[in-house]
Order: C-alpha cells, then structure tokens, then sequence
C-alpha cells in the first residue's frame, strides 16, 4: 500500500489552534445569528460599489509556521501560506482563501471560515473544508467564503463590516512528501503577528474589509471659491508665495481630479474672494476652469477675507446651472473680515443656499480658521481640515471622497 495512504496522522497547518471536530454537515453551517439588528456582512458590502480586503490592493497574507511544540525541539518552520482576495463569485461578494504549501508539504485537507470579529468566541469557525487525496500531492488550493455566510452588528454610521475589522480562520492538514511515516504536528502564523488573537483552541487572525463607492457622477456642476486674502500670501502675516502657489495647485488638481473619477457632462466654475468675490470663469469645461485658476497671480489689493461674497459669486454661478447635483467648494485659509462677519449671518446664508439645492464643501487650512463656522456651513456638518497653508494639496483625497458622498445623496 502506498505510503500516503498508511498515514497514521497528518501535520496541521493553519491559523486554527482545533485540529478535530466531529460531524461533516458542520462544515458547511452558516454561523448566522439570532441577535437583534444583526445582519450579513454580504448586506452592508452590498451597499457600495467596491469592495476590497486590507488596502487597495485587495490581498492579505498569511505564513504559517509548525512551531515544533508539545516535545518536539527545533526551529519554526515555514510551512505553507495563506493569501486572502476579494472577488465575486457567482453574483455574490467572497474571500478567496489561496493556500500554497512550502518545503515539501502536501495537502490533505483544507479549511477556511469567516466571522465578525475575533474576539467572539466561535465553537467552530469554518464555513468550508475539502479533502484532499494525498496520492495526488497537491500543494495549491483555493476555498471560497462569501460574505453572506456570516453576520455582523451595524456598526458606526451602519457600515457593518466594511471599514472595521473582521475575522479569518485557515487550516491545514498537510503531509511532508517523501517522508513516512507523517509526523504529527501543528502550524500557526507567527506567534507576534498582533493582526491574530487566541480564543480557546482557536487562533484566528483580523483583517480589515475597504467598502467605497465609485465616483460615477453625472451631469454635475462645481464652483470653487478660492481664498486670495493678505494672509495666505503676505508673508509680514504668516503667508508666503509656497502657500498661495499651494492652494493653486489644489484647485487645479482637483477639478482634473474629479473630471477623471467623475462621470459624463461635468462642468466647473471659479471664484476669487479678497475684500470682495470675483467670478474668474463661469460654467465651463474641466480644461478652461484649470486653466483660469493656473493665471490667478498675488493680488495687490483686495486684502480681507469677504466669504458671504464668495458664497454669493458661486452661488449665482451653479444658480446658472439645471444639472441636479451641484456643489460650491469653499477653500479658505481665514475667518471672515470684510461682508458679513458673524458665524449666525453667513450659516444663514449657507441654509438658504443649501436649501436650493446646491452642496456645500469646505476646506480650511492652517491655524487662523474658525473650524465652527466651516463645520455648519457644510452640507456634510464636517469640514476638511488642512494643518497647513503650504499644504492644501494633502486634502485632495479628502475632496473626493466628500464629493462622491455628496453625490449619494442627490435623486439619480
């Protein structure tokens, strides 16, 4: 008889510490739940349009080591690894578990589960598991668990799953090729790897799942009111030509920005606000709008900081607009000082511009903003703060991410 076959115990290699449990049909059972507000994390992951596991890059590993405990003596050894994917499998949202063996191993059988969070214990923490016929050596293997195979609590702002932390088990039985008999032994990811938690008989590891939307917007408008006050440039104040060359490049940069992740028939105006606000191009093409901020050059004049006349200019721009979703994105290093410049004044003018329709983004940068009054004038309730005047280009993701949530909120 082959020596494959006469093997009296397999070595196990996985993120699970279990190595038996009785009952085949347990393999396959949902750890679906009974508490209240409860739902599959295939519920919330499908409310966006992107999904991915750990970073962009939508891939997560795992190596695995027997760690030659319980009597036996010498180092770790690396003995497989485990590489995690989101992919759709069938019209459903899955982890792709792919399994590869190291030094020799072969695969026996193969495990792979998902569940909300580490710290619950889980009497069992597999959702699928497949034998393997040792006669055949096989040292690759992929296990599919979909998202609906397991519940989660809603979570801040009801995102469930996606954007915290969710749990993965792995195991395998695997058997050294070329030697008999097999030696009993366990595997394990490395005993520092902080991403895992013990429970019991269980080590099973988190991993964060990334949920986004797609920018796909659709006849939109946008007006930037861009700040060109004495304080961002004059550097007797705390300014210099860095800083106002950097809100520049921002502006620019975001409306190519948006026209790239953003959808068909985009249009963008632009306004300059010192002592007063100033119109610089009306509704027109993402090119012409970058190219009339790139010709915005250090005023001589217009000092203050007049943001109920920057309102005002943006607003009678997108009021020139039928498109349903349109946004005035107000970039400010300053508080108001020429115009109205009570906080109760322009949150009324912002309410009532709100109410036409029109969204509202704001985006403050260094120590002299008053985070309060930026904070009620956006749409979101939530402004996008820059530490710094001479880095308004770190809030260009910031930006996008805004203008994309603002989209959801406007009827297709």
């Amino acid at each position: 008889m082959n020596g494959f076959l006469r093997l009296t115990a397999f070595a196990v290699v996985g993120l699970s510490l279990c190595a038996t449990i009785s009952g085949e049909a347990v393999l396959d059972r949902k750890l679906m739940s009974a508490r209240t507000n409860y739902l599959t994390c295939d519920h919330y992951a499908s409310m966006f349009d992107k999904v991915t596991i750990d970073s962009e890059d939508n891939i997560k590993c795992f190596s695995l080591f027997i760690e030659h405990w319980g009597g036996w003596e010498g180092p770790s050894e690396k003995a497989g690894i485990v590489c995690l994917k989101i992919a759709e499998v069938t019209n459903k949202t899955c982890i792709k578990f792919q399994y590869r063996t190291l030094n020799d191993y072969i695969m026996t059988r193969v495990f792979a589960g998902a569940s909300a969070n580490c710290h619950e214990k889980k009497e069992y923490p597999f959702q699928k598991a497949k034998r393997v016929d040792p006669e055949d050596r096989v040292r690759a293997k992929t296990l599919i668990v979909c998202l609906d195979s397991f519940d989660t609590p809603p979570g801040p702002d009801d995102t469930g799953c996606c954007n915290t932390e969710i749990c993965v088990a792995a195991k395998l039985e695997v058997g050294k090729s070329g030697s008999y008999p097999f030696i009993t032994d366990y595997a394990f990811p490395a005993k520092d790897n902080k991403a895992c938690i013990t429970n019991g008989f269980f080590r099973r590891c988190s991993v964060e799942l990334l949920c986004s939307q797609s920018c796909d917007i659709n006849t939109a408008a946008f007006c930037f009111a861009v700040d060109i006050s004495q304080s961002l440039w004059d550097p007797v104040i705390g300014g210099s030509d860095e800083a106002f060359q950097s809100e520049i490049d921002f502006v620019v940069m975001g409306i190519e920005a948006i026209e790239t992740d953003g959808g068909v028939d985009l249009e963008y105006g632009v306004a300059t606000f010192g002592d007063d606000g100033e119109v610089i191009a009306g509704l027109t093409t993402s090119a012409n709008a970058s190219e009339a901020v790139s010709e915005i050059t250090v005023p001589t004049e217009k000092f203050g900081t007049n943001i109920e006349s920057a309102l005002s200019a943006c607003e009678t721009v997108l009021n020139g607009s039928p498109k349903e979703f349109r946004v005035l994105i107000l970039v400010t290093d300053g508080v108001p000082t020429v115009g109205k410049t009570s906080n109760a004044d322009l949150v009324a003018q912002g309410d009532a511009i709100k109410t036409s329709g029109i969204q509202i983004v704001t985006i403050g940068a260094g120590d002299f903003i008053d985070s309060v009054l930026l904070n009620d004038l956006s749409t979101s309730g939530s402004f996008i703060s820059v530490d710094s005047i001479t880095d308004f280009t770190s809030a260009l993701d910031a930006l996008l991410a805004e203008v994309c949530e603002r989209s959801l909120s406007v009827p297709a």
